[in-house]
């Protein structure tokens, strides 16, 4: 699968979103009629608002990806083992006094 695509779930289905959209009493990711109000024509604010629905996609895939790797530091950790995320991508399992974690 491409990345930042989401996996198909189980029966084929794409996941549910994780990001819910704005309506008119929330701003949700820069969505949703709220936004409008909460800007008050500040052009900072309205830029960020876009932005994040720009960055949508990226924030629920990153959203996502931090999820399953908390199950996963949950599972290796009674194997006391950890996860660690390498520089160029991909992880490997350390033991778990050794692993840092790259920030």
């Amino acid at each position: 699968s491409r990345r930042g695509s989401r996996p198909p779930a189980a029966g084929g289905r794409p996941p549910p979103p994780l990001l819910r959209d704005g309506d008119s009493v929330r701003c949700e990711n820069g969505t949703g009629a709220a936004c409008d109000a909460a800007a008050e024509g500040n052009a900072l604010i309205l830029k960020l608002q876009e932005r994040s629905r720009l960055n949508r996609v990226a924030n629920e895939a990153n959203t996502r990806r931090r999820q399953e790797n908390e199950r996963y530091d949950d599972y290796f950790r009674a194997l006391g083992q950890k996860v660690v995320e390498k520089e160029g991508g991909g992880y490997i399992l350390m033991p778990q006094a050794q692993g840092k974690s790259k920030k």
